[in-house]
């Protein structure tokens, strides 16, 4: 594998490449880290973005995952904490739109299923 890092503005990109995918990392200033997933030549990515709190503690992550032809999730997971710094509350909300194809004549993409739902973990 290779590792190499490049600045755009104030904005470290670090670049991590193997033999399978390739991994982008966009990492911002004010505590917000973009992730950037790219799986060999496909047109498959999923992107995922962290946010941390002034204690370096993940307090927010949202994941956008497109699978073309297929479906697109969008995952927004919140994470707040007690005063002593442990997880007190995980929120998380999923919402996931399916795609089908169809005809004789190229595909035709039509959403023909929605999804969303919302989960609460509580500890």
């Amino acid at each position: 594998s290779t590792n190499f890092y490049y600045y755009e503005g104030t904005k470290l990109v670090r670049v991590e490449t193997d033999d399978n995918d390739i991994t982008i990392y966009l990492s911002y200033a004010d505590n917000e880290t973009n992730i950037v997933w790219k799986y060999g030549d496909s047109e498959y990515t999923r992107q995922t973005t962290r946010r941390y709190d002034e204690a370096g503690r993940l307090v927010y992550e949202k994941s956008v995952s497109p699978d073309p032809g297929a479906e697109i999730e969008e995952s927004i997971i919140t994470y707040e904490y007690d005063d002593e710094g442990r997880f007190s509350k995980i929120t998380t909300k999923i919402a996931t739109k399916y795609y089908k194809s169809f005809g004789y004549s190229g595909f035709d993409y039509q959403p023909y299923y929605d999804k969303h739902y919302e989960k609460l973990f509580e500890y």
